[in-house]
């Protein structure tokens, strides 16, 4: 019986210490995560993206230089008969570029916008701000992937320690029925009592069934986020009940307390939707900067050749360079400038509105997941001595079943709280890693970052006195979650 009171508070290493597989610790899995997401590189290419519309909007602030190189060769010119020479007291044509047979160009074009009614200025704006949302949704996407391969760490941790305790339990019914047949055989025990032991023993099988198919489904979860092959088996290091395990450095100082927590204001979602409010506003800018004149300072430099022969030397070459200024105003564009500004009028309204959203959805979830946090401390505390105690009832149940003095439903009922009881401990263990990672997380996690572990994770409930067998575990979530888009709705 001592090995059911170690069942209650063994790591999951010391179960997996007999098994085969890869070792894998969380801060391995953290690691191997990081270069292995989609996600983060998807993030990581739209900040890359983002940088260079920064770089293209602030380049109109810059003269725009272009140099050039031509060469014409004419087959056929209608100015080949108008030639006169100058030796008759005409004009010399021969060096001007009618009808030339060779034409070299080489030259210099510079462009500089001088005003364009706040465009330039708004656009170079906007696109810092689009930068400023792409840098957040990289730090979220890579908090999310973070919380992401903790909750599917220690869901694949309970679950390999709800299959320990479905075993242990399958054993304790095995045993129950040995002790029951050799009392039947020399007639201690009614035919009653065997027919009850053998059906809890028979009922627990297909619990036990259950339990590895949820083990191997959240090892397969795991296994897909760090890109690692499905059919290699893993090793889990970390211990489901180390609520202090190895974890980054940000995840080590998360608030303890309300007052501690991270601000509406520096929520992720929060500083997305005041950074789509800035981008609204420079857009309702451009729209208005259309209806402004448009002024622009060209200057053309070029070198001109005509040689007679292939190449020209440098000599050959005349010089042809203009400065010229240009003023384009808008008279009449059939209201396509007002539908610009009325449209871009209505995106910066809904960008507020979506912002005000946002941090009433921000301080709601702040004190969702402390509330959670709170909750999950108070519960892996609570079940500390639930599980050696109930080790320890089941101990004593079993020894008064063996002695006579006591009947199956009193010894089912003490092995229904030992399982309900480690199995409590555990999804304790798991709910408060997966809250503090959370609640350290919480700055750049969306709204709804949260998820609620699949039956794979659950506890056993407890069956009716009718019953008075091993049930299939139920989940009963301690919070709701909070799912939502970016844009602030949540579900609850």
């Amino acid at each position: 019986m001592a090995a059911l009171c170690a069942l209650a508070t063994a790591p999951i290493a010391a179960q997996q210490a007999a098994g085969s597989g890869r070792p894998l610790s969380l801060a391995d899995a953290l690691r191997i995560a990081e270069t292995a997401s989609e996600d983060v590189g998807i993030a990581r290419a739209g900040t890359e993206r983002a940088h260079g519309e920064q770089l293209r909007a602030r380049s109109e602030l810059f003269p725009q230089i272009y140099g050039s190189v031509g060469y014409t060769r004419t087959l056929a010119s209608q100015f080949e008969d108008i030639g006169v020479s100058s030796d008759s007291g005409g004009f010399d044509f021969s060096n001007l570029p009618f009808g030339q047979r060779n034409n070299w160009n080489v030259g210099l074009d510079v462009q500089q916008t001088l005003f364009a009614g706040g465009r330039v200025l708004a656009q170079t704006r906007m696109a810092r701000a689009g930068r400023r949302v792409a840098e957040s949704s990289l730090a979220s996407a890579r908090a999310q992937l973070v919380l992401n391969v903790i909750e599917a760490y220690y869901d694949a941790a309970l679950a390999d320690r709800l299959v320990s305790i479905a075993t242990s339990t399958l054993e304790q019914a095995e045993t129950t029925l040995r002790h029951t047949q050799l009392a039947r055989q020399v007639g201690n025990q009614p035919e009653f009592e065997l027919l009850r032991a053998t059906v809890t023993r028979d009922n627990q099988r297909p619990i036990v069934i259950r339990r590895r198919a949820d083990r191997d489904i959240a090892l397969m979860r795991l296994k897909q986020l760090l890109n690692l092959p499905l059919e290699e088996p893993l090793s889990l290091t970390t211990p489901l009940d180390d609520t202090t395990a190895v974890l980054p450095a940000r995840l080590t100082s998360a608030p303890s307390s309300a007052s501690d927590s991270v601000g509406p204001s520096e929520r992720v979602v929060v500083r997305q939707a005041a950074d789509a409010v800035d981008i609204s506003t420079n857009a309702l800018r451009i729209a208005r900067s259309q209806r402004l004149p448009q002024l622009n300072l060209t200057m053309q430099y070029g070198r001109l050749a005509y040689p007679s022969g292939g190449v020209p030397a440098w000599g050959d070459f005349r010089t042809d360079w203009t400065v010229g200024v240009g003023l384009r105003v808008p008279l009449f564009t059939g209201g396509r400038i007002s539908g610009d500004v009325r449209v871009a009028q209505a995106d910066l309204e809904e960008a507020r509105y979506r912002l005000t959203l946002a941090r009433e959805v921000a301080e709601l979830d702040s004190h969702a997941a402390m509330a959670r946090l709170a909750a999950a401390e108070a519960s892996f505390a609570a079940s500390a001595g639930t599980a050696q105690q109930a080790a320890r009832a089941y101990q004593i149940a079993e020894v008064r079943y063996r002695e006579g003095i006591s009947t199956q439903v009193e010894l089912s009922d003490s092995r229904i709280l030992l399982e309900e009881a480690t199995a409590n401990r555990a999804l304790a263990a798991r709910d408060l890693a997966v809250a503090r990672a959370y609640v350290a997380l919480l700055r750049d996690l969306p709204f709804g970052a949260i998820s609620v572990p699949s039956s794979g994770g659950s506890a056993p409930s407890r069956p009716s006195q009718q019953q008075q067998q091993p049930s299939a575990p139920q989940r009963i979530p301690q919070a709701a979650a909070f799912t939502g888009s970016q844009t602030g709705a949540f579900t609850p």
